[in-house]
């Protein structure tokens, strides 16, 4: 079998987007080459090209992807963010990227299949799979550091992540007028519509990013609408949170799917009125919760679920 990884945003070592992160664990993983440049325009003869799913539209080689796309025997959209979606087999694009998803129904190829963090597109094909990138965040750390990350939180709740569609309105909700010290951490310069009711700051460089939000004691997690019906996997950040100690609460629209994903967050469900009752409860929630989700060996249940898809598509070639 010979396949290969495409990165459409190259990893780098203080990288702050997921999905290049993800392309260098799903090629260690496989041990299978990664491609981020030209040269994936030689790779015409391959039996599955793994697509990593990011902002193509900055892509400088999408020519060179289509060629790649447009021979391979299986062509797989690794999905960690349901925002991004490949070309549809069906369009009218004439770009020579969004052809290539055309041309592969025109040869009789099969479609692209997923490997996604969205239970609605594991089941698009009957090769694609529903596989947790998410979790790929979780850096588990001895007990004698968490009582060290611990002893040396500061005690605000912290919040950090886009300012996507679909999230003003629980922003506005826990954000104004908020009595409980609030720290927010964002690259969307529009946050700063906060920053009288807030301490806004800039995103985290990749770097030092874990040790930056283990300086706080409580953690805001909250989802968009979208995730409120549609089974997206928890996010990035429940497992990032969680890796460092911090206390995680949640607005209370998340929980069905949280649960629903096997963690059972109604203790720790905060209404706005109630973030500075919370923030006083953070240190014995930390312990609880490290307690019952940390153990999980995520990486090592990933990989596993990786291995096995990957025998699945090749009884599909």
């Amino acid at each position: 079998m010979k396949a290969c990884v495409f990165s459409f945003n190259p990893p780098t070592p203080d990288g702050s987007l997921a999905n290049a992160r993800t392309a260098q664990f799903v090629a260690d993983t496989l041990a299978l080459p990664l491609i981020c440049g030209p040269e994936i325009a030689n790779e015409t003869d391959l039996d599955i090209l793994f697509l990593v799913a990011g902002v193509f539209m900055y892509c400088r080689v999408l020519p060179e992807v289509a060629k790649a796309i447009s021979t391979a025997k299986r062509v797989v959209w690794i999905q960690n963010d349901y925002t991004i979606r490949p070309p549809l087999s069906d369009g009218s694009a004439e770009s020579p990227f969004r052809f290539a998803f055309r041309h592969r129904r025109m040869v009789g190829l099969p479609d692209v299949d997923y490997w996604s963090t969205m239970e609605a597109n594991a089941n698009m094909t009957p090769y694609s799979a529903y596989l947790n990138w998410n979790c790929m965040a979780y850096e588990g750390i001895s007990d004698e550091q968490f009582r060290t990350n611990r002893a040396a939180m500061h005690p605000a709740f912290f919040y950090y992540g886009a300012d996507r569609a679909g999230r003003q309105i629980y922003f506005d909700r826990y954000f104004r007028g908020q009595a409980a010290p609030l720290v927010i951490s964002s690259f969307s310069k529009s946050m700063v519509r906060y920053a009288e009711d807030a301490d806004v700051i800039t995103a985290f460089p990749r770097r030092s990013f874990f040790d930056s939000l283990a300086a706080y004691s409580a953690g805001l997690y909250l989802e968009d609408k979208k995730s409120h019906r549609e089974f997206t996997s928890p996010a990035t950040r429940f497992y990032e949170m969680l890796s460092v100690g911090m206390a995680m609460f949640f607005q209370p629209e998340a929980l069905p799917m949280l649960h629903r994903a096997g963690f059972k967050v109604g203790p720790y469900v905060v209404q706005p009125d109630g973030l500075v009752e919370a923030l006083e409860r953070a240190p014995q929630v930390a312990i609880e919760q490290r307690a019952a989700w940390a153990g999980t060996p995520y990486l090592d249940n990933l990989r596993s679920a990786m291995h096995k898809e990957l025998e699945r598509l090749k009884e599909g070639l």
